[in-house]
């Protein structure tokens, strides 16, 4: 009787392994709660800022409240692509106007989930992606190139800062992190699946990873006006310690975009060497809930 036990014991033991096994699969196979929310709430957006290297979200803030940042430069691409603030600052629903950033710094997490619940509350369409975008899915080490919090999380990097000045002082506050990250290409390919056609604005200030992002955009056949209207862009060479691979690729890709051969079926993108730092600590306060 004892040996029985055993036996139904150990078999009890594999189905209960077995059963978790499966369950975790299914997990895995699971769309994610932002995926399922990217489905549904985006699928009537005919006008998409994408902010890749999201920061704090202030890029996003500039495109909803824009009489708080009132001399940032990046208005003048905002009001162009997707009309005058009192246009923009009606519902998503009245507007299609929708916005969806990346950002893999843990810093801003709570500050992300602030924003989307006050823009909600005023009907405005707005997603954070705690991730960072690449040109692959997994996960990567980045580094917090912040030392003491001076220079408000923009520095978040799979690089560090390799400046000549105050390399030092730049290395010991650039402790590591483990982040997700995930393949850009396919995004905007399911993206543009979900959404309806209509205008795709692209802001890319993400620390050295746009090498990456930018060729794979370019081998997609991505870089083009009946994927992306317009891109703006900040390039980082100096971030890599060899220098000489990436200025290839910087010199490459620059020569392609100016000779406007980034798309071989129709028009390229408009493809801006672009970069607006204004309002970098922001502070400003978010919309009131409604009562």
């Amino acid at each position: 009787m004892a040996g029985t036990n055993v036996v139904l014991t150990a078999g009890t033991m594999v189905v209960t392994v077995l059963i978790c096994f499966l369950k975790v699969q299914l997990w895995r196979t699971q769309p994610s709660h932002k995926e399922d929310t990217l489905e549904r709430e985006f699928r009537n957006c005919t006008k998409i800022f994408l902010d890749l290297g999201a920061n704090r979200g202030t890029h996003i803030r500039k495109l909803f409240e824009p009489e708080k940042y009132p001399d940032a430069k990046y208005l003048q691409i905002f009001d162009r692509l997707f009309g005058p603030p009192t246009f923009r600052q009606q519902p998503s629903k009245v507007t299609g106007l929708c916005a969806i950033g990346f950002e893999a710094n843990p810093r801003w997490r709570d500050t992300f989930s602030s924003i989307e619940r006050a823009y909600r509350d005023k009907g405005w369409h707005v997603i954070f992606y705690r991730v960072a975008v690449s040109n692959r899915t997994g996960k990567a080490v980045f580094y917090k190139n912040d030392f003491n919090g001076s220079n408000s999380g923009w520095g978040f990097s799979r690089h560090k800062h390799n400046r000549e000045r105050g390399r030092q002082h730049w290395m010991q506050g650039a402790p590591p992190v483990l982040v997700p990250i995930r393949d850009f290409g396919v995004f905007l390919q399911q993206l543009n699946a979900t959404a309806p056609s209509g205008t795709r604005l692209m802001k890319m200030d993400i620390e050295g990873s746009e090498y990456d992002v930018m060729l794979e955009l370019l081998e997609n056949g991505q870089l083009c006006k009946h994927t992306l209207d317009m891109i703006t862009i900040e390039w980082h060479p100096w971030l890599f310690r060899d220098r000489r691979e990436v200025l290839a690729q910087d010199s490459f890709l620059r020569r392609t975009i100016q000779e406007s051969r980034a798309c071989a079926s129709g028009p390229q993108a408009d493809i801006w060497d672009f970069d607006d730092e204004s309002y970098l600590g922001d502070g400003q306060p978010l919309p009131r809930p409604r009562l």
